[in-house]
């Protein structure tokens, strides 16, 4: 399943599901939601503009970094 055109989202999007949260498909853009249920994002399906990938992950980041669990460390 593709997640977004950007490779980067799709790769934080891949990281994201692999580490329990979910995935749903709307009929523009997805959602993951966080595995206790409490935090959603938006997943842009095609971006239209550069820094939507950018901002994508420095959301997640700074959820991340409010529950102090680190889950999105860069695993390259």
């Amino acid at each position: 399943m593709r997640y977004s055109k950007s490779k980067e989202i799709e790769l934080y999007v891949r990281r994201l599901i692999a580490d329990g949260w979910t995935y749903y498909r709307g009929a523009k853009h997805g959602r993951v939601t966080s595995p206790d249920g409490k935090r959603t994002f938006t997943v842009p399906g095609t971006p239209s503009d550069w820094r939507v990938s950018r901002n994508f992950i420095n959301d997640l980041k700074r959820f991340s970094k409010k529950l102090s669990t680190g889950i999105l460390v860069c695993r390259s």
